[in-house]
């Protein structure tokens, strides 16, 4: 299908722009990454200095794909620098990530998510970026978008690799069988009626599937925040934003998806964590949709390819806030103890900014959050026209930026935790929601301590 710049991607670039979360009227040159030049010293040729580097990301095949190419690119470019690719899934990444920065021996560059700048800038781990603007065109970037997710304590810690979204994708072939309309105003009741109404047709059949860090984030963090209009966690005291009486309501819900069959039993999809495109029952295409990042969707519409298409994920009527995540796909950092810092800000240069490479990773961490790279993409149809189409829709809906805390590691593992007592019914909502606020004020006593120091 061939990408036209139309009316739909006008209309996402307003928005984008509206939203103050991408670049507006920014030009970058073709090729930002030149070959190193040889100096000369009393007439004398010195040979560039060998480097290695090391970089690491995780992502599916497309993603590993796309980013070797580019790294092949930099090296011809640059025959003095040799990358090392260190690469895989997101189970035991952050873990281990952590455990190298301890050990000073992780990668020089490196992919994290966006929730774990903020930790690992204030344990000294990141390169602040202002210091080397002289070597890093930022131009492209947004600084409201920075602002809000890479720049603490002054310091830009890391660069978005792309703009990322929650999205809804779909099996179309499954949603007309089951005469539902794709592109509706999605609420949390029409969710339950339309997976009521697939399942009890076709007892095999589901109209989600959700595992549980999908359901702690799209489903439980989204459905309270609408609700409520406040941040998950309230940064200037370390509070809540929610009461019990919400979160039992959130619960509930959960419970409701279950009972009706729109959710495949959880005893079935919790053993895929992080991996809900390789349940089965979505590779045989038994699942009619899932809520995702716009960056995962080269992976996950593999099992349908041109049966795939994209809608909004629920707002309830009368949200406070959409809850609607409209953030980077990733960051790139450098780590503060790299010995070779500089030419590691070369390459991220040339990663972000330079065309070629940007012809070779394309979207395979969402939307570039360069302007100019963008449009070069739309322009040459490198770009998947569902990407722009999910994209500009959440742009459209997007709610509130979360803020660190909301994000806090620890924090998750809490609601993830609890969302697995629910569904396995080993807590009643009133129960989980009650240990859950427990354990949440324990920790928050903790942060609200460890962030005195």
């Amino acid at each position: 299908m061939k990408m036209k710049w139309n009316a739909r991607i006008l209309s996402a670039t307003c928005a984008i722009t509206l939203l103050g979360v991408v670049m507006t009227g920014c030009q970058s040159n073709s090729n930002t990454s030149q070959t190193t030049a040889p100096t000369s010293t009393n007439n004398k040729t010195e040979t560039p200095k060998q480097v290695t580097l090391r970089f690491s990301w995780w992502g599916g095949d497309a993603r590993h794909k796309g980013t070797l190419d580019a790294i092949n690119l930099y090296m011809k470019k640059n025959p003095n620098v040799k990358i090392e690719a260190e690469y895989g899934g997101f189970d035991g990444y952050r873990e281990k990530l952590v455990t190298q920065l301890a050990g000073a021996s992780a990668p020089d560059i490196i992919q994290i998510d966006a929730p774990w700048v903020k930790d690992l800038g204030n344990a000294d781990y990141l390169v602040d970026l202002n210091k080397y603007k002289d070597k890093l065109d930022l131009k492209g970037f947004d600084d409201k978008f920075l602002k809000d997710y890479t720049v603490f304590n002054n310091k830009l810690l890391g660069l978005p690799t792309g703009i990322n979204a929650t999205t809804f994708i779909v099996n179309q072939d499954m949603f007309k069988q089951n005469g539902i309309e794709i592109n509706q105003d999605w609420d949390w009741e029409k969710l339950v009626t339309e997976g009521k109404k697939l399942h009890d047709k076709n007892p095999r059949q589901y109209l989600l599937n959700a595992e549980q860090s999908v359901f702690a984030d799209m489903i439980i963090r989204p459905y309270v925040i609408q609700k409520t209009g406040q941040q998950w966690i309230k940064d200037d005291d370390f509070t809540m934003g929610f009461d019990k009486e919400v979160l039992t309501d959130a619960f509930k819900y959960t419970l409701s998806l279950y009972d009706n069959g729109v959710l495949q039993p959880a005893q079935e999809s919790f053993l895929f964590q992080r991996k809900a495109e390789t349940n089965p029952k979505w590779l045989n295409k038994e699942i009619a949709g899932m809520f995702n990042w716009v960056s995962n969707l080269p992976l996950t519409k593999k099992p349908m390819e041109k049966e795939t298409d994209v809608t909004t994920v629920p707002v309830a009527k009368n949200a406070k806030d959409s809850g609607f995540q409209v953030r980077p796909s990733q960051v790139m950092v450098v780590n503060s103890k790299s010995a070779s810092i500089e030419e590691s800000i070369k390459f991220m240069n040339f990663f972000f900014n330079d065309k070629d490479a940007a012809l070779l990773l394309t979207d395979v961490r969402g939307l570039p959050a360069v302007e100019a790279i963008r449009k070069s993409l739309v322009d040459a149809n490198k770009v998947d026209p569902l990407a722009v189409k999910a994209t500009d829709a959440a742009l459209k809906k997007a709610g509130t930026p979360y803020n660190a805390l909301s994000n806090n590691e620890e924090l998750i593992k809490i609601l993830i935790d609890s969302v697995e007592k629910v569904a396995y019914k080993k807590l009643t909502p009133e129960q989980a929601a009650a240990d859950m606020i427990t354990r949440y004020q324990d920790k928050l006593k903790e942060l609200k301590s460890a962030a005195k120091k």
